[in-house]
């Protein structure tokens, strides 16, 4: 058994695959990595589940981020890519709470907001008969909050919100470019396409490419779904790596939203499917995880 002992959550909100098998199709928004599948072996078989599954949640998993926030300066889980999603659904939920929907006609609605330091604004239209929005937010070295990532860049949105509570619906999020930063240094790039949808479970889903602040490799986020009941997670997609190349994930049994004390579900099973049959199994349990990996798609599983 492999514990973990690094504090990177993962009752994940975001992202599940349509189509794990295939490396072709979709927009790379920037991806500029290694495209053909990744032979899962003892050597890669971490790199190509663990830190997969981790960067869902927390981006510095992957490569050389995590030296690039590892700087006791550096605010806990500093790049989430769940956090990163949260404060854009709330800066958006932010446009909607003002007065223009809740008026009887389309109107143009635009603001400067303010953060725990920097700002954002916006820009757009609002129609409070059918819910319906559409905007552009500028973000300027906002912060949300003490400890949150600091993102700079535009974003644009178009979504229905709920015409009786006022709460968001659907949101559609196109990032044509996102910076995180620590200080003057970015950590990483952000680029690509986000879905958020609230119903009785919370659906996001993603394909978003990550380019690191100092040694320029990408990682893509492709097809990304997570569905999330409230007590347990699914997550599926396709994950590629700037030297490995490509892995499918699915999800065997729902991953459940009560963790451990190191930040991992107390139950789940994953599946992470490379080239030539080979497969890692990532299991979680009450005090850690098991990995486990069929190199040659025999279908026999050895404990790493």
């Amino acid at each position: 058994m492999i514990k973990k002992f690094a504090n990177m959550t993962l009752v994940v909100t975001m992202l599940a695959l349509a189509g794990c098998g295939g490396g072709g199709g979709g927009d790379n928004s920037g991806y500029t990595g290694k495209t053909s599948p990744t032979a899962l072996t003892v050597s890669n078989a971490a790199e190509m589940s663990i830190d997969v599954v981790d960067g869902v949640n927390s981006v510095s998993a992957l490569g050389a981020i995590a030296k690039n926030v590892a700087s006791t300066n550096a605010p806990d889980n500093s790049i989430q890519v769940r956090a990163l999603s949260g404060t854009l659904e709330r800066s958006i939920s932010r446009m909607v709470d003002k007065p223009a929907l809740a008026k009887a006609v389309a109107e143009a609605v635009s603001a400067t907001e303010y953060g725990y330091s920097g700002s954002f604004s916006y820009s757009g239209t609002a129609d409070p008969s059918t819910g319906k929005i559409a905007a552009t937010f500028t973000f300027n070295a906002y912060q949300e909050a003490a400890g949150s990532e600091v993102i700079s860049g535009s974003i644009s949105v178009s979504g229905y919100v709920a015409v009786q509570s006022g709460g968001i619906d659907t949101l559609t999020i196109v990032i044509p470019s996102l910076q995180i930063s620590e200080g003057s240094d970015v950590l990483m790039t952000v680029k690509g396409k986000m879905t958020i949808a609230n119903g009785a479970d919370k659906t996001i889903t993603l394909s978003m490419v990550f380019i690191d602040g100092v040694t320029s490799e990408t990682y893509w986020y492709k097809d990304f779904s997570i569905v999330d009941s409230g007590y347990s997670t699914t997550i599926s997609g396709t994950f590629y790596h700037p030297v490995h190349g490509y892995v499918g994930v699915t999800t065997l049994t729902p991953l459940a939203d009560t963790t451990n004390i190191y930040g991992d579900p107390v139950s789940g099973k994953l599946m992470f499917t490379g080239s030539n049959g080979s497969k890692v199994l990532l299991t979680y349990t009450a005090s850690g995880y098991v990995l486990e990996l069929d190199a040659d798609g025999t279908g026999h599983y050895t404990s790493l």
